[in-house]
């Protein structure tokens, strides 16, 4: 899949949104510290984008 967004918008918008989806969970634990959410953070697994409707 990010062969065929890349593909698709080209080398420099192709790979801005796969870099961004790669940084997701370390902005995610950042935003969550930094402002003293108390929920159980889990440092595992990543996110993954999907095409559909969401169930």
């Amino acid at each position: 899949m990010p062969d065929d967004l890349i593909a698709t918008l080209g080398p420099i918008y192709g790979n801005r949104p796969i870099g961004l989806l790669g940084e997701t969970p370390r902005e995610v634990f950042a935003l969550t510290q930094h402002y003293g959410m108390n929920c159980q953070a889990d440092h595992r697994g990543t996110y993954h984008r999907a095409v559909g409707v969401a169930l």
